[in-house]
């Protein structure tokens, strides 16, 4: 194999393998971002449930 036939499969496996780490890094972030989305989504749903009981505690004439 000639030396720059060489040099170019060197570049392309350093290539694929940061290709590889950034998407591992992409795959962590998302399932982070995940996370935070369904903990939040989570406390979003207390606090609706909070509120609709606290609606159900209020007499129907004060209700709009």
């Amino acid at each position: 194999m000639r030396a720059e036939d060489k040099q170019r499969v060197a570049n392309l496996v350093r290539e694929l393998a940061k290709v590889g780490e950034e998407r591992e890094l992409a795959l962590t972030q998302l399932k982070e971002e995940r996370v935070a989305f369904e903990e939040r989504l989570e406390i979003l749903q207390q606090e609706y449930d909070s509120v609709i009981k606290e609606k159900e505690c209020i007499p129907p004439e004060f209700r709009t």
